[in-house]
């Protein structure tokens, strides 16, 4: 499992702005490319990060969740990437949406 920062830059413009056209226009993307990366983030996680309509784009409470951990990609190490990821999918299934916060996910703390 490969997270790429480019990935996780565009769901957080995306998260911030609740609007794909202008997090595309912020990131110097067209629209479906934002669109590919966070689906492929989303395919990597096994989560859904936004629920979309052809009107409006929300977070979902797993990626409500996800977007501290997404912020602080410079200093998450790798193998607790994976591990939150697993967890988030595990969390996802069982409640809907992840009620918890991995260790990686708070700052200053070590994996």
């Amino acid at each position: 499992m490969k997270v790429e920062n480019a990935e996780l830059e565009a769901f957080v413009v995306a998260a911030e702005l609740l609007n794909f056209q202008r997090a595309a226009e912020k990131l110097h993307l067209t629209q479906p490319g934002l669109s590919r990366r966070i689906q492929k983030l989303e395919q990597t996680l096994g989560v859904e990060l936004f629920s979309r309509t052809t009107r409006s784009v929300v977070l979902t409470g797993a990626g409500r969740h996800f977007l501290p951990m997404a912020r602080q990609r410079s200093t998450t190490s790798t193998g607790c990437w994976i591990r939150s990821a697993r967890s988030l999918r595990s969390a996802s299934a069982r409640y809907g949406w992840p009620a918890f916060r991995p260790s990686c996910a708070r700052p200053f703390r070590p994996c």
